[in-house]
């Protein structure tokens, strides 16, 4: 039996007591700190009752934001790939050079690691970078499936700089 990728993705939501883990994902954009534009995140892109928390991990010359999307209902395709291109394309249009989408329960790393097969592998369900590239392989619908090995070298590439920052 396979089980939908809208079963399994989930993010860590801060209640009264401490956290729960809530149906959702979590949307990454790599920046250079200086140029941080910051946008709302766009959640009219989203179905109603969907909420957003954001936070930012950062080094001297690299910040990854993420932002916890809980949601209250997964759209199915096409509306799921619109849905996720224009929330990656409001964060490369905040200043982002890489932006992707994840969930808890895989790995993520900072850098210098971003993006390296070793430690990413199997865990960016889709990706868009500042020069147009989209990678969206996952249908909620279907079993969690990620962007290949090879478009991850692609991201790593593209966040030069950034990517392979040392912390």
């Amino acid at each position: 039996m396979t089980i939908p990728a809208r079963a399994t993705m989930t993010v860590f939501w801060n209640v009264e007591d401490g956290q729960e883990e809530k149906r959702g994902f979590v949307v990454f954009g790599l920046v250079d700190p200086e140029r941080w534009l910051g946008n709302s995140f766009p959640l009219e892109m989203w179905p109603a009752g969907t909420e957003v928390a954001e936070t930012r991990l950062y080094g001297k010359s690299w910040e990854v934001r993420l932002w916890d999307v809980k949601i209250s209902e997964f759209p199915h395709k096409p509306d799921w790939s619109e849905a996720v291109h224009a929330t990656l394309q409001t964060v490369i249009d905040a200043g982002c050079r890489v932006a992707w989408i994840s969930s808890e329960g895989y790995p993520f790393v900072d850098p210098p690691y971003l993006f390296l097969a070793e430690d990413m592998s199997g865990s960016v369900f889709a990706a868009l970078t500042s020069a147009g590239e989209f990678f969206c392989p996952l249908d909620p619908d279907q079993p969690i499936r990620a962007i290949s090995d090879d478009h991850l070298a692609l991201l790593r590439e593209h966040g030069r700089g950034l990517a392979d920052a040392a912390s």
